[in-house]
């Protein structure tokens, strides 16, 4: 790959904190950066691919090797949800981490036609959370969907709801209800909305979560955690919380919800 964008995580513990977002041009596709001692995660992004998967290396290594893959391709239309009319150049973005400033950005999106249709390439294969935005319509996380190399999803139809006058935006998505934030060894529940499944499960803030569907966050990392949380509507999950000094499973169900 010639020409694509680099970007280094330094990994402590579940934080990933962006040290390098830079944008490379290489015929050879290769590629050096200076860092301080430590563990870092590198992933590779470029037009029409789907980024690398993050790459653990530690400060020295020289013989990384990331690989672009195929992706996959999601088609779909955009509506407004009172007329069901199509909106046109509404916003498509996968969730995932965007590189900061670079000139190539690592997540790039697309925007819908005349008619209110779109395509999105470059998804890397695993579960799809895309987010869906337009001016004077509330924005949207749509999510449940999965990926395969190569392969196509869709067409999907997205309905988003129309902004009246005195509103303020909120995000409709699907997920527990609840906002988390990364320390060096769990995931600590600072927000919990009354009436999500986190919360009619009995989860408090406060809580630290350890693991999702048996799976520890600590290799996944906060955004691969919300990618496991994220799904569809009436699905369950497991999460896996310290009480009193053990690990306590709770089973949460995934709700629709506004925030």
């Amino acid at each position: 790959a010639p020409s694509f964008t680099l970007l280094v995580f330094r990994r402590v513990g579940l934080v990933r904190e962006l040290v390098v977002a830079r944008s490379i041009i290489d015929p050879r596709g290769a590629f050096a950066v200076q860092v301080t001692q430590g563990d870092y995660e590198l992933i590779a992004s470029a037009a029409g691919w789907a980024p690398s998967p993050a790459t653990h290396a530690t400060a020295g290594t020289t013989d990384l090797q990331l690989a672009l893959g195929h992706g996959a391709t999601l088609r779909g239309k955009v509506i407004a949800s009172d007329l069901h009319t199509p909106i046109a150049h509404a916003r498509i973005l996968r969730e995932a981490v965007t590189g900061g400033a670079s000139a190539q950005p690592a997540n790039t999106g697309t925007v819908t036609g005349d008619d209110g249709t779109f395509e999105l390439t470059g998804i890397p294969a695993g579960p799809v959370s895309i987010t869906i935005g337009a001016d004077d319509f509330h924005p949207k996380i749509e999510a449940g969907m999965t990926a395969s190399d190569g392969g196509t999803i869709g067409p999907v139809t997205i309905a988003l709801d129309r902004l009246l006058p005195g509103d303020a935006p909120t995000v409709e998505l699907v997920g527990i209800g609840v906002v988390l934030a990364a320390d060096a060894e769990s995931l600590i529940v600072k927000t919990v909305f009354a009436g999500g499944g986190a919360d009619l499960a009995g989860i408090t803030e406060g809580e630290r979560v350890l693991a999702v569907d048996g799976q520890p966050v600590l290799p996944l990392g906060i955004d691969g955690t919300i990618t496991k949380i994220r799904g569809v509507e009436g699905t369950t999950l497991v999460l896996t919380v310290l009480r009193d000094g053990q690990p306590v499973p709770v089973v949460v169900q995934r709700r629709r919800l506004k925030a």
